[in-house]
């Protein structure tokens, strides 16, 4: 729970706000429609419902186009649920943990394949989070393949 609360207070932060100024993203953010390409043809969608049905989603556009700012978002609203089920009593095994990180620090120290480096990533990089008994336990998790699937 430590893991995505911190995860979930990290992502609603402006990370181009100086000093963390200003209204956090989740604050004033608004509903997101997107141009989507598919098997089912091209057509306008809502940005969050279209994460949630895809098994995989590749955002394409150009600076500025908001690509950051959606990956932030799901994210976020994934650990917000997974938190939810954690609260409701649902068991570390039946929840999907997400992941937040970047090709950066993905590839910056790639030593145990992909599925730890994902992992090692996605937890070094958020402040207050990094350490600790419970991200420990994430990570041996990670490597049993157990943890409710943190992908």
């Amino acid at each position: 729970m430590g893991y995505l609360e911190g995860l979930i207070e990290w992502l609603g932060r402006d990370p181009w706000a100086a000093g963390g100024t200003g209204l956090a993203p989740a604050a004033i953010e608004r509903k997101l429609r997107i141009r989507s390409r598919g098997p089912g043809g091209d057509g306008d969608a809502d940005a969050d419902r279209l994460a949630d049905d895809s098994r995989r989603l590749v955002i394409l556009g150009g600076p500025g186009a908001g690509k950051t700012w959606l990956a932030r978002r799901i994210a976020r609203r994934h650990a917000e649920k997974a938190l939810k089920a954690l609260d409701a009593g649902e068991g570390l095994d039946e929840v999907e943990l997400p992941l937040y990180t970047t090709a950066s620090l993905l590839t910056r120290d790639s030593s145990g394949g992909i599925r730890d480096d994902a992992v090692a990533a996605a937890l070094d990089h958020v402040p207050g989070i990094g350490a600790g008994s419970s991200v420990a336990a994430l990570r041996r998790s990670s490597r049993t393949g157990g943890g409710g699937g943190c992908w």
